[in-house]
């Protein structure tokens, strides 16, 4: 089973998506916050995955969002499979970074499909094939 690091504040979404993924995946303990606390816990498990959820983060610097993300992406292991997700247009000159760095899993709409996830996450990831989603069902 993949060790999954969920990058998102802890209520209500940690317990959003641990309760989607029970069974599937090992969620790994956090107390995530704020942007800065993700790096920390992915030092401490070592994850297979990480769901980095940027719209369900603090940050404390709001301007330098993007070079921030990009800090800690070149920062992580090559061996974790980052899973981005945010509310962007997929216009947006950010994917064209992600892509760079080697990110496979990108979701960029307001609305979240757990199973869509978790079937992408199932399937090994691909840098030949970059998925972008769009996805339906809205997190309630």
């Amino acid at each position: 089973m993949q060790k999954i690091v969920l990058g998102m504040k802890y209520e209500p979404f940690y317990k959003f998506f641990q309760d989607h993924f029970q069974g599937d995946f090992d969620i790994c303990e956090t107390n995530i916050n704020k942007f800065e606390d993700v790096s920390i816990y992915v030092a401490q498990y070592s994850p297979e995955v990480l769901i980095f959820a940027e719209q369900f983060l603090e940050f404390e610097d709001e301007e330098n969002k993007d070079e921030k993300i990009f800090e800690l992406i070149k920062s992580i292991s090559k061996n974790v499979r980052v899973c981005y997700m945010c509310i962007r247009n997929i216009d947006d000159p950010f994917f064209d970074q992600l892509k760079d760095e080697g990110i496979t899993d990108i979701f960029y709409t307001p609305e979240i499909d757990m199973n869509r996830i978790k079937q992408q996450l199932k399937k090994r990831a691909n840098k030949d094939n970059v998925v972008f989603y769009g996805t339906t069902d809205p997190i309630k």
